[in-house]
């Protein structure tokens, strides 16, 4: 018996085979559902119990809970914290995936608020290339937000402080910048993925630092042209015909001072 799920009856039992099942050696599965899912025609041995995958938005589970079926159909040898004594059921307990994107200024590395964000799934193409699962115009503006296990869309403003993902389903994604702050460029895509076991991974699988996913903005630049070059000058000039002024007002000062 799992955490959620149906009821399990192996074909041979069914039919009125008093031998039971061997599950270890069947290797029967379910899939869980909102009810505890209920094993028939166990033999009495050692069996252990593992989550091969998980629900969407949740980390397979690591724990492999080992039990013993004892002659009297009970369940023996068991950590207390797999095993609910009251409904004699075992339980293996999921999480949600987590992780964390930080939207940073990319001189100064700090947060960056006021930048729109989502993220979107990516699918490969024939060509074996990722490309946005997006509308029929392929924008990346029209890209459909992916949903979390809570229902919520996995779109955000950035903040002053690094932004919680939780509940994404395994798969690879795509960060998308929408819109930037005042004053800086909006950032290339990130191509990413997000393992079963909740790890989160670039395009090649290499795992990336405290499960966090960085997306950098730079400074909008503008080019001296032929347009702006008066300005400058005009600017440079206003520098200097301040700096002067300060400076013949200072030495008329000194010099009526010691008259």
């Amino acid at each position: 018996n799992s955490d959620d799920g149906e009821q399990i009856e192996d074909k041979d039992t069914a039919e009125g085979n008093d031998e039971g099942v061997d599950v270890a050696a069947s290797g029967l599965r379910w899939v869980s559902s909102t009810t505890p899912a209920t094993v028939y025609g166990l033999d009495a041995g050692n069996y252990c119990l593992k989550e091969e995958l998980p629900p969407a938005g949740f980390k397979v589970s690591p724990t492999i809970v080992k039990f013993t079926m004892n002659e009297s159909g009970d369940i023996t040898n068991v950590e207390k914290d797999y095993y609910d004594e009251k409904s004699k059921t075992l339980v293996i307990k999921d999480e949600y995936t987590s992780f964390s994107v930080s939207k940073a200024d990319i001189a100064t590395t700090k947060e960056l608020p006021g930048a729109e964000l989502k993220i979107c799934a990516a699918s490969k193409n024939e060509n074996g290339k990722y490309e946005i699962v997006s509308t029929e115009t392929g924008d990346v503006k029209d890209c459909i937000p992916d949903i979390l296990a809570d229902g919520t869309e996995a779109a955000w403003t950035s903040g002053t402080e690094p932004h919680e993902i939780v509940g994404l389903a395994a798969g690879t994604y795509y960060l998308i910048e929408t819109t930037a702050p005042n004053g800086y460029v909006k950032a290339e895509s990130i191509l990413f993925t997000l393992k079963e076991d909740g790890t989160l991974t670039d395009v090649n699988g290499n795992s990336l630092a405290n499960n966090k996913l960085t997306m950098y903005d730079d400074y909008v630049h503008v080019p001296y042209t032929l347009a702006n070059i008066p300005f400058v000058i005009l600017s440079f000039g206003a520098i200097f015909t301040l700096a002067g002024v300060g400076g013949y007002y200072w030495l008329y000062k000194k010099n009526k001072k010691n008259e």
